[in-house]
């Protein structure tokens, strides 16, 4: 120490007299490192925002006792990967290959759609209307237009009908004209074949002597042929769009098409060929030929999923799904887009959900838990709407309860068993039922079976297994033992994860 008694910093700290004058700047120096041996720091504690009293359950203890296997860490994953193809499935449905039989069926499907369309009596008033206005001129082309040899007008009429999809396009000449479109050079040629010519009529037409050359009457049948045609397309393709007909709902316009309602085209194939004509539209409405789709920019959105947490939470997806599963129209009308913010979010959310429950779907996940992006809520929304209206449809009541009473008969020769109630589904009888039927078999074997969650366990997989595969046939499989694979376990996994038991989620 210095001759003031301060101690000095320098070299190795030597022992202060505890009589010497204490310098105050270098003992709070020392109080703001937390360094002064003289009085212990005290720790600072931040009060909490919110408290939450929880009871501790002998049941949760004993599960946080034990270690989580691996397979439920990684469960949350698994289910994001089986729901993100789900959702692109229902949406896009992709899965079309010409060598499976899915693919046959939805052709099949297809022919059947389309034979609807064109045997409506509405379609057929119209279109005989039409045609007749074509044969007697009174809808005609202008003389000094020839779509047969103008290559300008050709190039304007192949241009406005190229505004439609690949699909849709290939739809129609495959319905209409019997043909298949495979690329978009070929399409051009089969407009020109097709709609602007005719074989049939060249056949017709044609000279005996002259090749090439053609009958007098051939070019007046050719333009009534190409207004024939050109209309009975946009009224199909129209018709077909607003029933919706190909799977995953694709857009009738291509996207960076000029084109995007049915009635520019008629206005485009007024204006450049017909003659005498005011408002096209309006004229062809007379008859019953009316076209209503207007395709607009929620329309044009990639429906693709490819993760969870920012595909779903702005609603738009989430309502598509919903449209297709209840085959409500009106879900889309109401909703806010191009989605910018998290008010946008909930907004769509909300209205997603209110149409939900209106058609029997009971959930409590809330609106902003989804425009979060949180996992669990998310999840949990889409296995409820995945049960709802899709184990629904596969579910059968009668064989449900058929199924019950031959296991019960079964089981009465047998010791008779300590009997557990089940506890309720969300109220649903067909949920219900089918707890029943997995209890009822698990009684013979002595597994307890109460809810779909904590009462589900690999044991009651290998009892059924037992009875519908090993003492039936190898290569038989009850349509109840499906559903309760594909269902009920998945449900178990994710209603026992830790964060559903933190959050409180409903069983």
């Amino acid at each position: 120490a210095d001759s003031s008694g301060a101690p000095t910093m320098a070299g190795k700290e030597e022992h202060r007299n505890p009589l010497a004058p204490v310098n105050k700047a270098s003992s709070n120096f020392l109080r703001r490192k937390g360094t002064f041996t003289g009085l212990p720091s005290k720790p600072k504690i931040k009060a909490q925002s919110r408290l939450c009293l929880v009871k501790p359950s002998p049941l949760n203890a004993a599960q946080e006792k034990k270690e989580v296997p691996s397979a439920d860490r990684t469960s949350a994953e698994k289910q994001e990967l089986c729901f993100k193809r789900w959702m692109n499935h229902v949406l896009l449905h992709n899965d079309t290959s010409e060598e499976t039989l899915f693919y046959k069926n939805y052709c099949f499907e297809l022919n059947k759609r389309a034979k609807y369309i064109l045997r409506n009596e509405s379609y057929k008033l119209a279109i005989k209307k039409v045609d007749g206005e074509v044969e007697a001129e009174r809808i005609a082309i202008r003389d000094d237009r020839d779509p047969m040899a103008d290559v300008g007008i050709r190039e304007i009429l192949i241009e406005a009908l190229q505004s439609y999809s690949p699909q849709w396009s290939s739809f129609a000449f495959e319905i209409l004209f019997g043909v298949k479109c495979t690329s978009e050079n070929q399409k051009s040629e089969l407009i020109s074949s097709h709609i602007l010519s005719s074989p049939k009529l060249e056949a017709q037409f044609a000279h005996p002597s002259v090749p090439g050359s053609f009958k007098p009457g051939f070019k007046e049948a050719v333009k009534k042929h190409t207004i024939k045609y050109f209309l009975r397309v946009v009224l199909f393709l129209d018709l077909a769009k607003t029933h919706e007909v190909l799977h995953g709902r694709p857009c009738l316009f291509k996207i960076d098409s000029k084109v995007k309602d049915s009635q520019s085209l008629l206005h485009i194939f007024c204006r450049e060929t017909l003659k005498g004509e005011g408002d096209f539209v309006k004229h062809l409405g007379v008859f019953g030929y009316r076209v209503v789709h207007t395709q607009k920019p929620m329309d044009e959105m990639d429906f693709t999923v490819n993760h969870l947490a920012t595909d779903v939470n702005d609603g738009i997806r989430l309502a598509r799904i919903a449209q297709i599963l209840t085959k409500v129209e009106d879900i889309e009308t109401n909703l806010q887009y191009p989605v910018t913010g998290l008010k946008e979010k909930c907004h769509n959310v909300s209205l997603v959900l209110k149409k939900l429950r209106e058609k029997g779907l009971v959930t409590k996940v809330p609106a902003k838990a989804i425009a979060l992006g949180h996992r669990e809520y998310t999840l949990l929304l889409l296995w409820q709407i995945m049960v709802h209206f899709e184990i629904y449809d596969i579910l059968d009541e009668k064989r449900l309860r058929r199924e019950i009473e031959i296991v019960s008969s079964t089981n009465k020769s047998d010791t008779p068993q300590e009997s557990n109630a089940i506890e309720p589904f969300h109220g649903s009888l067909k949920l219900n039922l089918l707890l029943e039927w997995a209890k009822s078999i698990g009684a013979k074997f002595q597994v307890a079976v109460t809810n779909y969650s904590l009462g589900m366990n690999c044991r009651i997989l290998i009892i059924c297994e037992h009875r519908f595969i090993i003492s039936h046939h190898p290569f038989l499989m009850d349509d109840c033992f499906l559903l309760f694979c594909i269902t009920i376990i998945p449900v178990k996994r994710l209603l026992n994860n830790c964060y559903c038991q933190q959050l409180q989620l409903p069983v």
